[in-house]
């Protein structure tokens, strides 16, 4: 039980992998309680990132915003309402914006791996995000995508040094009109 036998090749779960989820809550303010428990806010980045502590890897895992699994609803009040098929972003939402909606969010990301256990969490606003760059001094990337934003432009292949709120407009500005914006945001993410 709990062996996979695939391609003739026997497999066993590893027992001492860490699993951690990660995710950028489509949020600027500071994280506070939300006032009703739909109101957590959409997490839309979910990375998992799992370590092997004996070979010291580590690899992450970039989880589509948009992926179809089983979303635990609730009320306002806070009531457990239903089980639907919806995209994985939403689980946040049900919530409190806060550890509630976190674990939520890490029981439908472990449900959607076939009961993976993920071991922690980590949540933060992407108001957050020009902070932590410039915290560490920006970052240096080559763009992956053209982007041509208001607030934002650069072309595939530029290479720029992410300062402010560019880091912000780059990890999250997509066009929703786009088909796949959201799967090139993670790329870019």
């Amino acid at each position: 039980q709990g062996d996979i036998r695939y391609n003739g090749i026997h497999y066993r779960y590893n027992e001492d992998i860490l699993t951690f989820l990660f995710m950028g809550i489509d949020r600027m303010t500071e994280v506070k309680e939300a006032e009703n428990g739909q109101d957590g806010g959409q997490s839309d980045a979910i990375f998992l990132l799992v370590l092997n502590p004996h070979k010291k890897e580590i690899s992450v895992i970039g989880v589509p915003r948009d992926t179809m699994t089983d979303v635990e609803m609730y009320y306002e009040e806070g009531t457990y309402w239903k089980t639907a098929k919806t995209q994985l972003a939403v689980q946040h939402g049900y919530g409190d914006g806060a550890e509630v909606s976190c674990e939520r969010s890490r029981d439908a990301v472990s449900r959607l791996f076939y009961g993976l256990p993920i071991h922690g969490y980590c949540a933060i606003n992407m108001g957050a995000i020009p902070l932590i760059n410039d915290a560490v001094g920006g970052i240096e990337l080559e763009a992956v995508e053209t982007l041509n934003f208001k607030d934002f432009k650069i072309k595939e292949g530029e290479k720029i040094h992410l300062k402010g709120m560019d880091a912000y407009y780059y990890l999250h500005n997509r066009d929703i009109n786009s088909f796949n914006s959201a799967g090139r945001r993670l790329e870019r993410q």
